[in-house]
């Protein structure tokens, strides 16, 4: 029963965020009807930062992941593990989330699309990151036992 709860928690921000990114993409999208561009301008710093950051926020996202995992070594209790692996996905998600959002806001400034391919990209590596019960069991080590759980 906790472990359902927890996957459905998890589930349930994970997705809350996606929605959120996507919605702010779309709204962004129709209110720069008129003002669409897609071209790369070396003369805007925005064009050299927001790939920067979102690679940065992926390499970043994975790093602190990673980082964060490592203290479910010491952990003792099924309880103690699910803490570490929701906090560690949290700042996960957050990681991405930020550069996703500069793309987007990016975007509405200049209305330039080359802003929107780096949002997609972002979002595809976030989708990459959807818990499932296989994945979480395999990210956390759970034994047989505590898989029953």
């Amino acid at each position: 029963m906790q472990q359902s709860k927890f996957l459905r928690t998890n589930k349930i921000i994970y997705l809350a965020l996606l929605v959120g990114m996507l919605l702010f993409a779309g709204i962004a999208f129709f209110l720069n009807e008129n003002n669409r561009v897609l071209k790369i301008d070396s003369e805007n710093a925005f064009s050299f930062v927001v790939p920067v950051v979102l690679l940065g926020g992926i390499a970043a996202s994975k790093f602190m992941f990673n980082t964060l995992m490592k203290k479910m070594e010491h952990a003792k209790s099924l309880q103690d593990k699910i803490g570490i692996y929701t906090s560690s996905s949290l700042i996960q998600y957050a990681l991405i989330e930020g550069p996703v959002l500069l793309c987007i806001v990016t975007f509405m400034m200049s209305g330039n699309l080359f802003f929107i391919i780096f949002m997609f990209a972002g979002v595809l590596y976030y989708l990459s990151l959807m818990p499932n019960p296989d994945k979480i069991a395999k990210q956390m080590n759970l034994s047989y036992d505590e898989k029953g759980e």
